[in-house]
């Protein structure tokens, strides 16, 4: 993020890295679905572990310039934040297509995916699976790299109207240390770590709650294309929300709805009707899209930081987003290790102290840690009137610069 805020190249700070990150990101994805033939158990785990963490590393690369691209787009407080929507309703299409290819690898329906998954070592020799896997590797990465010389191809970026940091490591730690200092994004980046720790405690276990509590392992793609699609459906209606009563307002109906969700769940049973679940996905999923609003009020930090700084570094603030987004890690962690906790056996019937236990940490836990970002996001000073003023002093201040220059 730093180095995208120092770059000056005919391409822009930002559509640089696009470009040169796009290709090893897909190579590497590419081979993490058709590693060497003879590796061995330990060999492949080696080069499963490279491949994961050089492709991680293209992602950031990409990632953090082109989330500042993003919100370098418009200095506008709501078109800020359907651009954010836009680009959402391109993720949630890049997951149903990866989702749809899978599922034909291993045979069947989407509806139909884990039973296949587990019957595949049976049902497709060795040959055929890998075969199978490594086509869809080339498909998804050839999918990946299109859409990112998309991106490249189709932006343009607004030379910074302020003026650049200046490359070095002093500059640098100063840079870092400035970011951190700022105090509506040290409220923002602490929500959004909060957050980001609930949802990846919930994440990795909704398999095993729809497999083993619920006994719906055979209806879960179903039931995340239709969460997915409910996501999808609502970013109108948030950004509606947004522009009605601001975007702070709005981030705060939307975690509360979360914590509302989360914590209703462990009273379903799994004896009720299947349209009881869908019904209950799709109002979760509607709530979920909310979660494009911190992406927005982020870029509005930015115009705050360079009212009081003279300078625009998207890229620092969104290089510590994405760090803050390797946070899904610890969650993880955290997930294997309470499932040894509470004596989660795969592959056999659950016990019920273990079944009550997946419940609470899917449903209550994770509400527990969106409740309290509720309450850090709090104290986020930014407001709508505020944000409007900035806008209108460094407006006048760039308009003053520029009568400068034009005297010299």
């Amino acid at each position: 993020g730093y180095l995208s805020d120092s770059t000056t190249s005919r391409f822009g700070r930002r559509r640089l890295y696009l470009l040169v990150s796009v290709l090893p990101l897909g190579v590497c994805f590419y081979l993490l679905w058709s590693p060497p033939l003879g590796l061995g158990a330990m060999g492949n785990f080696v080069f499963l572990a490279i491949m994961y963490m050089l492709m991680d590393a293209c992602f950031t690369l990409y990632a953090t310039p082109y989330l500042a691209l993003g919100a370098e787009l418009s200095q506008d407080y709501h078109e800020r934040t359907q651009i954010v929507a836009t680009r959402t309703v391109f993720h949630g299409l890049g997951a149903f297509i990866a989702v749809t290819c899978l599922s034909k690898v291993v045979g069947g329906s989407p509806t139909m995916l884990p039973d296949s998954a587990a019957a595949l070592s049976s049902t497709l020799p060795p040959t055929g699976a890998r075969q199978g896997f490594a086509q869809v590797g080339a498909l998804l990465a050839g999918v990946m790299i299109f859409a990112g010389l998309i991106a490249f191809y189709g932006s343009r970026e607004t030379p910074p109207s302020s003026q650049t940091v200046q490359l070095s490591f002093r500059s640098f730690i100063n840079a870092l240390r400035s970011t951190l200092d700022t105090q509506p994004f040290r409220v923002l980046i602490y929500t959004f770590a909060v957050m980001t720790l609930g949802a990846s405690i919930h994440q990795p276990l909704t398999v095993y709650v729809f497999r083993d509590w619920l006994a719906m392992g055979q209806q879960l793609p179903t039931l995340m294309t239709l969460y997915l699609a409910a996501v999808l459906l609502s970013l109108g209606s948030w950004t509606h929300l947004a522009r009605r009563i601001g975007k702070n307002r709005a981030f705060q109906v939307c975690i509360l709805w979360s914590v509302a969700a989360l914590s209703v769940f462990p009273v379903l049973r799994a004896d009720m009707p299947s349209w009881v679940f869908y019904m209950f996905l799709i109002l979760a999923g509607f709530g979920a899209g909310g979660y494009i609003l911190p992406l927005s009020i982020a870029a509005d930090v930015v115009d705050y930081d360079e009212l009081h700084s003279g300078q625009r570094r998207e890229g620092a603030f969104f290089g510590l987003w994405t760090l803050t987004m390797k946070l899904m890690a610890v969650g993880i962690l955290l997930v294997g290790m309470s499932l040894d906790l509470i004596g989660y056996m795969p592959n056999q019937a659950q016990s019920p102290f273990t079944l009550w236990s997946l419940k609470i940490l899917y449903g209550p836990i994770p509400a527990l840690f969106f409740l309290a970002s509720f309450f850090i996001f709090l104290r986020f000073p930014l407001t709508r009137e505020h944000h409007a003023d900035i806008q209108q002093q460094l407006q006048l201040r760039r308009l003053q610069l520029s009568a400068h220059r034009e005297r010299e």
